[in-house]
């Protein structure tokens, strides 16, 4: 993975963050989506617990869900972000079945799993999902669930071995 890739995953967490995890709150204050609470464990090279915002939604018009954490700002960071083609579902998924990735940086160094191209490997299993809330085609979702992650180092950004990602959202 070039050093391209990896800034262009980084913009593509920012993003998803920005755009679903903007406000906070519930339905009950609408122009404030809601996020929800997670919490980020890291084993291997770089280690670390840390909490994090979760949020999810879907947009009809593109006929895609995207689920995106931020991590609470720490000497390790972290970062997540998938997309996934038509409504987030309660079930399983894989590295195959995802668009997206996450980095992990202490640091210079870096470490990444990617769909594209694949590196690393993601299973994810979404235990519940809710709408909270719904307006011009896009809609917000409340998740439930967790992701075991494992990321490669970047070999120019001088980290060795993998790191092992646990997110419980």
């Amino acid at each position: 993975m070039t050093c391209f890739r990896v800034a262009r995953l980084a913009f593509v967490f920012t993003a998803l963050s920005l755009y679903f995890g903007c406000g906070g709150g519930s339905s009950s204050t609408p122009n404030r989506p809601y996020k929800g609470a997670c919490l980020v464990t890291l084993s291997g090279a770089a280690t670390g617990t840390m909490p994090c915002t979760v949020a999810a939604g879907y947009d009809s018009t593109k006929n895609q869900s995207g689920l995106g954490l931020v991590v609470t700002p720490q000497s390790v960071t972290a970062q997540f972000g998938i997309q996934v083609q038509g409504m987030l579902r309660s079930g399983s998924y894989s590295l195959a079945s995802v668009n997206g990735g996450a980095t992990v940086t202490s640091g210079t160094m870096t470490w990444a799993f990617s769909s594209n191209p694949a590196m690393g490997s993601l299973s994810m299993t979404v235990s519940d999902v809710s709408n909270e809330l719904s307006a011009n085609g896009q809609t917000l979702y409340k998740v439930h669930g967790s992701a075991d992650a494992q990321l490669t180092a970047i070999p120019p950004t001088g980290a060795t071995g993998t790191v092992t990602m646990h997110v419980k959202f």
